[in-house]
């Protein structure tokens, strides 16, 4: 078996990590202390634990998180509207497939309690044809702390598990190829990075031991490095726990940069980002402090509230009988003195256990902790009755914005992820690939075969991302805007010029699958025919209108054609021509009707009119 050169040393992956460790060890204990404060069950059973935390994060985090994206391509030219609705359906199908909404779910989770989110792009799987893609786990990632943008890393990595029969089989097939057998390497799980596991886990009440190294199947954790190699080429190795071996490597040859070169298939999440920074703030270190001194109170007041509970008395030893009746808690209880009651016992004076200043100061806390995270509730105005509807639109919206930045600065690590996606296919789509997808209409769910070279436009597409929840607030707004003047266009359009204004503007305002529409409002001849023409105006090619097209729905399709010179001429024509039928149609008189003819008086005449024919047929028989 001839081993593979990649151009790297284990002394180089040993020392990148290191290097990469040590830059972020201290905020990885912070992380866990973090984690076990989030819901610690160790507290014991005389304490209290404020949720403040847990409430406050998942405040933020359900504000944030979203099943679905609006997600929109946007081609180079004009003339690859079809590819791009064909990448469209594509994208729909494959975020079900790679269960993107779960996908989102640990990588968004990721992203506000660690300050960043990981997802690797870098596996695709050939049979399925379909990108793979993996949240790393942030504890078990290191990267380059001298770059804070993802592409100018020098390097990053991350600890991975494999049972002994996968590492045996991987060795068998030729996949490692830096060992022999699985002697040459030690199991089990690198020690720091174990106690991570062991702390998070005990504060949850479990008891993680570490595996016995006689184990029959043991747990080997290897490290994955992606670096450059000495020729300057970007490369993805495998390391063993001790850094002895360099069990298997490869060139990466993703071809999605520049000049053909890769780009590491790492993407990139924030929610608080700040510029110039490798390290951001998190939603657990801005309401941490918060959260101590709060359970810190709850103790003190629930310990005073004990104490008030069990008061504590002063008495004079001689007038009380039996101290041991100061302890007892009976119904109709009697404790027997000498002389003056008042001057025998008193209780001792102590502090309220909730004062109002108390809770004004806790109050308080929560408020801070609400306004640093942008979760403040709106107050609502005091007043009688319902509000209207602009009133609550204005409200919505300003809560709406609360969450806006937020969701605008998660926006391009979600742009950044599916072009990531469209560059795999441009990658490993070879000649003749297709793939089929289901497609969901009203009542049924259609099977689509797609070419997958025919996706593939001439300059990578612009991806948009929008909000689901803005996305769905703006086009309600513009449907019922729309709605509300259709009485305005039945006036002053007629019944084609309103079907068309449903078809192509109305409708996919909120009907995102085309088909549907053309179920509900079937192409017509001239929408077949406009088509075919924007074939040939694509390539420059002039096609002639004819005088009995409908030119209205001529220019609604060919808008959407390539914009080349015969594009212009062949609208400019059909333009003309629906100018002169409307003038000609303004001009003509208007048709009469059998009613309106017998309605008309008859026209009255002149005595000389009345004898002229007659005076023409008396002539006619003198002269025969």
């Amino acid at each position: 078996m001839k081993k593979k050169t990649i151009g790297i040393s284990v002394d180089q992956v040993r020392s990148e990590y290191e290097e990469g460790q040590d830059f972020l060890r201290t905020r990885k204990l912070r992380w866990v202390r973090q984690l076990v404060l989030m819901n610690n069950l160790r507290r014991g059973d005389q304490n209290i634990s404020t949720s403040m935390l847990f409430s406050f994060f998942n405040r933020v985090f359900s504000n944030l998180y979203q099943d679905k994206n609006t997600i929109a391509f946007i081609g180079s030219e004009d003339s690859e509207f079809k590819k791009i609705e064909a990448l469209k359906k594509l994208q729909q199908f494959d975020s079900q497939e790679m269960d993107k909404p779960l996908l989102d779910y640990d990588w968004l989770w990721d992203t506000l309690f660690f300050a960043a989110g990981y997802c690797e792009t870098l596996d695709f799987d050939h049979e399925k044809k379909l990108m793979v893609p993996s949240v790393i786990n942030p504890l078990m990632f290191v990267y380059d702390p001298y770059f804070s943008e993802v592409q100018k890393w020098r390097y990053y990595g991350k600890w991975v598990l494999h049972s002994g029969a996968e590492i045996k089989e991987l060795i068998d097939d030729g996949t490692i190829d830096g060992i022999s057998s699985l002697r040459d390497i030690v199991p089990g799980v690198e020690p720091e990075i174990w106690d991570y596991k062991v702390k998070r886990e005990q504060a949850r009440e479990a008891n993680p031991t570490i595996q016995e190294t006689d184990s029959p199947n043991k747990i080997y954790q290897l490290w994955e490095h992606a670096t450059y190699n000495k020729a300057g080429e970007k490369v993805v190795a495998w390391a063993d726990r001790n850094f002895k071996y360099v069990l298997r490597g490869n060139i990466l040859d993703l071809k999605d940069g520049k000049a053909g070169k890769s780009k590491w298939p790492v993407v990139k999440k924030e929610a608080f980002r700040e510029p110039h920074s490798s390290i951001a703030v998190s939603v657990p270190d801005l309401v941490e402090d918060k959260h101590r001194a709060t359970a810190v109170l709850y103790n003190l007041s629930y310990v005073a509230a004990k104490d008030e509970a069990n008061p504590l008395y002063v008495y004079d030893q001689d007038a009380v009988q039996d101290e041991s009746q100061l302890l007892q808690r009976q119904i109709k209880q009697h404790i027997p003195v000498k002389g003056d009651p008042d001057m025998a016992i008193k209780p001792m004076r102590k502090n309220s256990a909730v004062t109002n200043s108390l809770l004004s100061f806790m109050g308080i806390l929560k408020n801070e902790a609400a306004e640093v995270i942008g979760t403040t509730q709106i107050a609502q105005p005091a007043q009688k009755g319902k509000k209207t509807a602009t009133e609550a639109a204005i409200l919505q919206q300003i809560a709406d914005l609360a969450g806006s930045l937020q969701s605008k600065v998660l926006a391009i690590g979600e742009k950044e992820f599916w072009s990531h996606w469209y560059k795999r296919y441009e990658r490993y789509a070879a000649e003749g690939d297709k793939k089929i997808i289901s497609i969901s209409n009203v009542n049924s769910v259609n099977f689509e075969e797609i070419d997958l070279k025919d996706i593939l436009t001439k300059f990578p597409p612009k991806v948009m991302v929008l909000s689901s929840k803005e996305a769905e607030y703006k086009e309600m707004t513009l449907r019922r805007e729309l709605s509300q003047q259709f009485p305005v266009f039945g006036k002053i359009m007629d019944g084609p010029s309103l079907k068309n204004f449903l078809k192509f503007v109305y409708f996919p305002k909120f009907i995102t699958d085309s088909s549907t529409i053309e179920m509900m409002i079937p192409k017509t001849m001239d929408e077949i025919k406009s088509e075919q023409e924007n074939e040939l105006l694509a390539v420059d090619k002039l096609s002639p209108i004819d005088s009995t097209d409908d030119d209205e729905t001529h220019l609604y399709v060919h808008y959407s054609a390539k914009k080349t010179a015969a594009t212009w001429s062949h609208i400019l024509a059909h333009e003309k021509q629906r100018a002169d039928k409307l003038k000609r149609q303004q001009t003509a008189p208007p048709p009469q009707t059998a009613g309106q003819a017998k309605q008309m008086p008859a026209k009255e005449t002149l005595p000389q009119e009345t004898a002229a024919p007659l005076k023409g047929a008396v002539g006619a028989t003198l002269s025969q």
